[in-house]
């Protein structure tokens, strides 16, 4: 298959991973979309919120749901901003890879090692994981800064 035809298919939805595994790694349910905390240690409290159904652009949806989009965003910054104390907040929302709205919630340290360069730069072998004792306590902590939001619903699981 070619990238254009591989790349049509992807828009329609097929076998998209964000569709097919909404649950990975989520923690909460916001209006428009679902939480997910990227067990990252590199850049803890990094976050992705994922778009409830299936859609390409913030233009794709309804003019209400794309104020609830952007009102969702900000209120997970400023729940990564409140619990993780961070010296920035990168905001990446890419979907040439994955054509499903999605917003990546990053929170960049001085001292995370890729300070001033994209995240997406750092090999592999160099990617650290949340001990199951930090994700807990960030989830604990974030869920109860979201906890307000309007939508809100905490997923027992967290994934």
């Amino acid at each position: 298959m070619d990238l254009a035809q591989d790349w049509q298919e992807r828009l329609t939805g097929k076998d998209c991973p964000l569709c097919r595994q909404p649950l990975e790694n989520a923690i909460c349910r916001l209006s428009s979309g679902t939480v997910r905390l990227v067990p990252d240690g590199n850049f803890p409290g990094y976050c992705i919120l994922v778009a409830h159904r299936h859609v390409i652009e913030v233009p794709d949806l309804a003019p209400s749901e794309q104020r609830q989009w952007m009102s969702d965003m900000v209120s997970l910054i400023r729940a990564v901003q409140s619990v993780c104390a961070p010296q920035k907040i990168n905001i990446a929302m890419l979907g040439n890879e994955v054509p499903h709205l999605h917003c990546h919630i990053i929170p960049r340290y001085f001292e995370d090692g890729y300070w001033g360069k994209p995240i997406w730069l750092r090999p592999a072998e160099k990617s650290l994981q949340l001990s199951n004792e930090q994700r807990e306590s960030l989830r604990r902590k974030l869920l109860e800064r979201l906890a307000l939001e309007p939508g809100f619903i905490a997923l027992s699981t967290g994934g």
